[in-house]
């Protein structure tokens, strides 16, 4: 089996939410490459399962730092280099989290969903020089995303009465069926091989259903859906059983 090396991979320390790293491992790309870089990609991500009752806001801060803030630095710093290029692209990898209201997710949701934003304005202001930008709103990929992730939900929740569901739809099985990584990471090397790449690309698990539910079916749809799935339905049903017992 190849090493990393004899493919003339070379691996590079980096903390998108550092300044001092992000412009060291710059340093040593425009050393190695003359100044100039063909493809950024953004695919630094952490997850945070929660309610929005249930935020540790430290937590929430940390998640925007690495899914949108380290992002947006990068493409800053790394711009020249870009420009210096001959039909440079940036592909931001999102998810369909950002399209959708997956309960317990809502802060990786709105950090997807302003990355997606993001990508778009990038598109539009660096079309003029020759720079690509591709968005992809990926579905569920094999990943350790959830390391680190809360595993349960706190004792004192207002949604503890559906702790068992959240275990096991939300952490145990959030996972299940998900795209191999490799299969993944050739659609998206693909599409930056493309002279003019689609804005967004859809792919991996569920990529298809999602699509067509936001485009068809309205900012609604995914309401009952995601409720069934994720134990709210069952929520709804034991709230309305309290208030009738407390009337």
């Amino acid at each position: 089996m190849s090493s990393l090396k004899d493919l003339n991979i070379e691996l590079l320390p980096l903390d998108i939410t550092e300044t001092a790293s992000i412009l060291e491992a710059k340093a040593i790309i425009s050393e190695r490459t003359g100044g100039s870089l063909d493809v950024l990609v953004n695919n630094a991500g952490i997850a945070y399962a929660a309610s929005v009752s249930d935020l540790q806001m430290d937590e929430v801060r940390k998640l925007f730092d690495v899914n949108l803030f380290g992002h947006m630095a990068m493409v800053h710093e790394f711009l020249p280099l870009l420009l210096a290029a001959n039909n440079a692209c940036v592909v931001q990898i999102s998810s369909l989290a950002g399209m959708m209201p997956v309960p317990f997710n809502c802060a990786y949701n709105a950090s997807k969903a302003a990355l997606l934003s993001f990508g778009d304005t990038l598109r539009v202001e660096l079309a003029p020089f020759g720079v690509r930008v591709i968005n992809i709103a990926a579905g569920n990929v094999e990943s350790n995303i959830m390391k680190g992730s809360p595993t349960s939900l706190p004792t004192d929740s207002i949604y503890y009465a559906i702790n068992e569901e959240f275990v096991r739809d939300r952490i145990e099985g959030f996972q299940k069926g998900a795209t191999p990584t490799a299969e993944f990471a050739r659609t998206v090397v693909d599409e930056t091989q493309k002279s003019n790449p689609r804005a967004w690309v859809y792919t991996a698990k569920n990529t298809w259903i999602v699509w067509t539910i936001s485009t068809f079916m309205g900012r609604r749809g995914f309401d009952r859906i995601l409720s069934d799935m994720f134990g709210l339905t069952k929520l709804s049903k034991i709230k309305e059983q309290e208030r009738r017992k407390a009337h």
